[in-house]
């Protein structure tokens, strides 16, 4: 079980550095544009403000690695639930404000990683 949770922490994690640099580095290129649906008037305009979110993605990721890595699934037990509820909280904002799609692919992981490392 122990296996399990720190795994889907890790994916959570790896979603979250996805993120990082989609935001960060690829908003205003063909790829970046295509996956979020936006034309380059908007991406070029919007690109600080990506770069912003992509940072704050970083930071969540780096939190649940910090987690995993320096307290282990149990000890870390309070570090990995605050940050993977903060995912779970941006992915149900995200949900409502932005796109359905995120709650699939941000805010459903980080339940299910939740779920297993308070099981585990």
């Amino acid at each position: 079980m122990q296996l399990v949770a720190g795994a889907l922490v890790v994916i959570v994690a790896a979603l979250h550095l996805y993120f990082l640099v989609l935001e960060m580095f690829l908003w205003t290129t063909p790829f970046g544009r295509r996956t979020f649906g936006m034309i380059a008037d908007f991406a070029q305009s919007t690109r600080t403000l990506a770069a912003n979110q992509g940072l704050y993605n970083g930071f969540l990721a780096a939190g649940l690695l910090w987690g995993l890595v320096a307290y282990g699934i149990h000890s870390g037990r309070p570090v990995l639930t605050f940050f993977l509820a903060c995912v779970v909280i941006a992915g149900i904002f995200g949900g409502v404000t932005v796109s359905r799609r995120i709650l699939l692919v941000q805010a459903l992981p980080a339940i299910v990683a939740a779920g297993f490392v308070w099981l585990a």
